[in-house]
């Protein structure tokens, strides 16, 4: 999404990094399942804008927000099957 970013999910920030890269580093940390890009920063989010609420999602020029997996059965997390507060993490496995 062009002109977006997630707001209130930003696990980690990093400056002075492209867009590549930072889609690979959001690959890189187990908790990322979506980032947002804009000039000289990228945010790594632990949830997608399916996952958080609408008003989160907010106007940000220059910026682009992008979730790494866009349906619920390539995110097992978007079901929320985690109990007792423990983190689901996407991964690439299967468990």
């Amino acid at each position: 999404m062009e002109n977006k970013a997630l707001r209130n999910h930003v696990i980690k920030s990093l400056q002075e990094i492209d867009s590549d890269n930072c889609e690979l580093q959001c690959y890189l940390e187990p908790n990322c399942v979506s980032y947002n890009h804009g000039p000289s920063l990228c945010e790594l989010n632990n949830m997608t804008h399916l996952q958080a609420p609408l008003d989160d999602m907010e106007a940000r020029h220059g910026s682009t927000y992008r979730a790494i997996f866009y349906v619920s059965n390539m995110n097992p997390c978007l079901n929320g099957p985690c109990l007792n507060g423990a983190t689901c993490q996407t991964g690439f496995g299967s468990h």
